[in-house]
């Protein structure tokens, strides 16, 4: 029982070290995504999502008072 409790043991630590392995070398191929024109679209509908819950707090906050 000790003996295939070792062997399950190191298998997992093999598993482990070709996956970090992989994971490294995948991020040095990875690509970047780059879109000044989309980050700025993001931020506009994040900051217009913000204002218009604002809004909605200020008015039911408003009518429960």
């Amino acid at each position: 029982m000790a003996g295939a409790a070792d062997r399950e043991r190191a298998r997992e630590e093999k598993r482990k070290e070709r996956l970090e392995k992989r994971k490294a070398e995948a991020e040095g191929r990875m690509h970047k995504f780059r879109d000044e024109r989309y980050m700025e679209q993001k931020e506009a509908v994040a900051n217009n999502l913000d204002d218009a819950l604002t809004q909605v707090r200020m008015l039911i906050h408003g009518l429960l008072n």
